[in-house]
């Protein structure tokens, strides 16, 4: 992780530093992570997630040095180094925008898939064990396993 060590003195550049690097990583995480998504091969998000996570902890760590370091310190605005990191943020945030647009279309796919699932049971439920025209169910000997509540001549 980031964290300074107790007798490590904060710099800005050393802070500027660690929020690049954690913010590039973290830009890199999440454009595999939409590749996957966009892809539909979700079996391989969970590693890709996992990173995802260590570098937001890293960028959060970082985040906070700089907030400590704000606390005794002036911050150069004229460093160049802020100008790159304000470049790599705003690529965190466009590519940010669409991870959250895959992630909402996955999940919105998925539950459409559970509710299709769900449907599809059901209808196989009521065709297997169905009512004929004589209001009798027509179904198997086991019976009596699966729906109890039917009397013994098959009527209800």
């Amino acid at each position: 992780m980031f964290l300074a060590k107790k007798d490590e003195k904060l710099t800005q550049g050393s802070i500027v530093k660690k929020l690049s690097k954690a913010a590039s990583l973290l830009v890199n995480a999440i454009k595999a992570e939409n590749e996957i998504l966009e892809s539909g091969n979700l079996s391989v998000l969970e590693e890709t997630c996992e990173k995802k996570v260590k570098h937001l902890q890293e960028l959060d760590i970082a985040q906070r040095e700089l907030v400590e370091f704000m606390k005794f310190e002036q911050i150069d605005k004229t460093d160049p180094a802020l100008v790159k990191l304000k470049e790599i943020f705003l690529e965190v945030d466009e590519v940010n925008k669409k991870n959250d647009i895959l992630l909402r279309a996955n999940i919105e796919a998925s539950n459409k898939i559970i509710e299709f699932y769900k449907e599809a049971q059901k209808s196989k439920v009521t065709k297997n064990y169905g009512y004929n025209s004589q209001g009798n169910i027509v179904a198997s000997k086991d019976l009596e396993k699966v729906m109890p509540a039917i009397s013994l001549n098959n009527k209800i």
